[in-house]
């Protein structure tokens, strides 16, 4: 995960993803709740889905991070100069 220094000290998204991610397992596991499963299985799935959910999330903000920085940083490929032009 590579932010410039300044975008990084922001927690808040970082806690927004966290808590997303809690509250959909919470649902998921309620939700499972109402099917006849084991404890565990709903256990399980409730991990998996707190997982992904909270992969996904932390792969869009941290993206959203870096194209949306304004701290004077260029990306290697704007410093190049354009050829034949």
């Amino acid at each position: 995960m590579k932010l410039c220094p300044k975008c990084g000290r922001s927690r808040w998204p970082f806690v927004m993803v966290f808590a997303i991610a809690v509250f959909i397992a919470g649902m998921t596991w309620l939700m499972l709740g109402l099917a006849t499963m084991d404890a565990w299985m709903r256990v399980l799935v409730a991990v998996g889905v707190f997982l992904g959910v909270g992969a996904t999330l932390l792969h869009y903000v941290v993206s959203c991070l870096r194209r949306h920085c304004r701290h004077g940083h260029e990306s290697p490929a704007a410093a190049k100069p354009a050829l034949g032009g």
